[in-house]
């Protein structure tokens, strides 16, 4: 391949992404600002499925088709709020239905939240594991993994950020790499925990919030 080729190649994958990116801005100013804008699909009923089981826990992933998909399509992956204490998928159902409406595949998650001895590192394992199950099941859910978009509400936007960030560990023995965000949309992210008591005191001393 020469190097006119490659030129070519960089400006149309810069204009896939500046296309992608204008419809991001969309769907987000439609879910958010523009509360009826998908009124006919409101009350669809999602897919559940099973994304992964920790001991007798069973976490689950809604799924949200776009209508007529038939091939694959960016997802979105919509993480509650709630303090990592509180909340549940059902409260991003409808942000969900208006990205589905908009043509993503949207995916509301289920986390395990903080009580006992569960902390904010296990919910940022379950959203790891989120990501990495929509990935696997890509094809099948008509999902293009290289477009996955994480969709995070206060304490779910730390955790999306998180996994963007920080990273999630390689899957199994393969050593393969997860897959991440590729793009977030946060709303009132929790993402200064560094010196936050309350986050402290949920990590439990399984880890340093400053770290």
């Amino acid at each position: 391949m020469n190097r006119a080729e490659v030129g070519r190649g960089h400006d149309v994958g810069l204009r896939k992404l500046a296309h992608l990116g204008a419809r991001l801005s969309a769907a987000f100013a439609l879910a958010i600002a523009l509360p009826g804008a998908a009124h006919a699909t409101d009350e669809a009923a999602p897919r559940r499925f099973e994304y992964r089981k920790v001991g007798t826990h069973v976490l689950s992933a809604y799924v949200f088709p776009p209508a007529g998909a038939s091939r694959q399509m960016p997802a979105i992956l919509l993480f509650h709020g709630g303090g990592w204490q509180s909340g549940n998928p059902e409260w991003t159902f409808s942000a969900a239905r208006r990205f589905a409406a908009l043509g993503l595949v949207a995916i509301a998650v289920e986390y395990r939240l903080s009580n006992g001895k569960v902390t904010p590192i296990d919910a940022l394992a379950d959203t790891c594991a989120a990501f990495a199950w929509v990935g696997d099941h890509a094809r099948h859910l008509h999902i293009d993994r290289k477009k996955l978009i994480g969709y995070g509400v206060s304490a779910g936007g730390h955790l999306v950020a998180s996994a963007a960030t920080v990273g999630c560990p390689p899957a199994g023995e393969s050593g393969r790499i997860q897959d991440v965000p590729a793009a977030l949309i946060l709303s009132s992210p929790a993402l200064d925990m560094a010196s936050d008591r309350w986050f402290a005191s949920l990590l439990q001393q399984r880890a340093d919030a400053s770290a």
